[in-house]
């Protein structure tokens, strides 16, 4: 198998070629990643088709980029336990994301992973998904992880992960690159697919970033609000979703925001809770949203701890100041904002409170759990 790794100018139109060589059947699967004005796509390829899929490159806009890498032998012995952060859509998962990617060890794909994850999951025709199993959602459980998926995966990965400094894995020559590396992955559906993760990675460690319903939910109806005003109102109606799938998704649309903002958190948390609870302890650790922000310093030096990423002067020195927004922010944040939606919110919060129940439940068996064991 080959990586081929396309850099097309700024504002060269990337996308439409990289549609027609996925339409051609020539690639395994293309993994788009926006950099600023820029767009870099990784291809994986299999060595009967690399050269139609070099064919259709040649319709790129001049000053594209095209490079071709070999797959290492054992793809997936060079990531070295992988970190995952989990958390429900608007709890704050990106901002604990873009702080423990300044760690000196923590590569990353540069953003979230759905090019890598979902490529082999599941088609687009339009907006919505198609052939989406509607009783499933975006959820994905370990018999979904067989060895074709397991190679996507890894080797999707692979052929966009990144230092600190952005500089690539695959760019590197081959003996100058690491023989493993610490990948941080972060995009909140992961939080219904952690079965499939393990199955992938099993010496993956999870972080389990739990924010308070009301503050959480509040912040998905301003994301769906937001993301409403931003298209023609006939076409909300007829295919925007916004944020995650969860099991039986179909059955909300058309309903009030506030309850489908409350559906995706009940599945986000709900699946933690879930799986987590079938780990041994050492390889899962919980940090409250509140206090991440509030204590910022001491909580992600607990962290770095636990997942082994280096904190140098880089992210030492951050860390004396309040972090700064994440870029996925939309107003400033305020720990009263959510009561915009409290009458919303007071309908919705009864649903909850089982779940709410099971997480103190989880804060308690942080701390008692001997490591190696999993909840009774």
């Amino acid at each position: 198998m080959k990586i081929i790794h396309v850099r097309f100018p700024p504002d060269a139109a990337g996308p439409q070629v990289l549609k027609r060589v996925y339409d051609s059947g020539a690639s395994i699967s293309i993994i788009p990643l926006r950099q600023g004005r820029r767009w870099d796509a990784s291809l994986l390829v299999k060595d009967e088709l690399l050269q139609s899929l070099l064919n259709g490159l040649r319709s790129s806009p001049p000053g594209t980029r095209v490079s071709v890498f070999d797959m290492p032998a054992a793809p997936d012995r060079i990531f070295d336990r992988p970190i995952i952060i989990l958390g429900c859509p608007r709890s704050g998962t990106t901002l604990l994301f873009e702080t423990l990617a300044k760690c000196a060890n923590a590569w990353t794909i540069g953003g979230e992973s759905y090019g890598v994850i979902d490529r082999h999951a599941r088609q687009f025709d339009g907006v919505l998904p198609r052939g989406k199993v509607e009783a499933r959602g975006d959820r994905l459980d370990a018999s979904d992880a067989d060895p074709d998926a397991a190679k996507r995966v890894i080797g999707g990965f692979l052929s966009v992960v990144r230092d600190r400094e952005g500089r690539l894995y695959i760019e590197r020559e081959p003996a100058k690159r690491p023989g493993c590396i610490r990948l941080l992955e972060k995009m909140p559906i992961n939080s219904l697919r952690i079965p499939f993760l393990r199955r992938i990675f099993p010496d993956c460690r999870f972080i389990f970033l739990y924010r308070d319903p009301r503050a959480n939910i509040g912040s998905l109806i301003d994301g769906w609000q937001y993301n409403e005003r931003q298209v023609d109102s006939q076409h909300a109606r007829d295919g925007i979703w916004t944020y995650l799938y969860p099991p039986g998704w179909r059955g909300l649309i058309g309903k009030p925001i506030a309850d489908i903002a409350a559906a995706q958190w009940r599945a986000a948390n709900q699946f933690i809770l879930r799986d987590l609870m079938n780990i041994p302890r050492e390889h899962w650790i919980f940090i409250k949203y509140e206090r991440l922000v509030t204590n910022s310093e001491n909580q992600i030096r607990r962290l770095c701890e636990f997942t082994s990423l280096e904190i140098d002067d880089v992210l030492d020195s951050m860390l004396k100041h309040p972090l700064p927004f994440s870029r996925n922010t939309l107003t400033p944040p305020h720990p009263e904002k959510w009561r915009r939606h409290e009458k919303e919110l007071d309908l919705v919060m009864p649903s909850l409170e089982a779940i709410t129940a099971k997480i103190e439940t989880m804060k308690q068996l942080e701390t008692s759990l001997p490591r190696g064991q999993v909840a009774p």
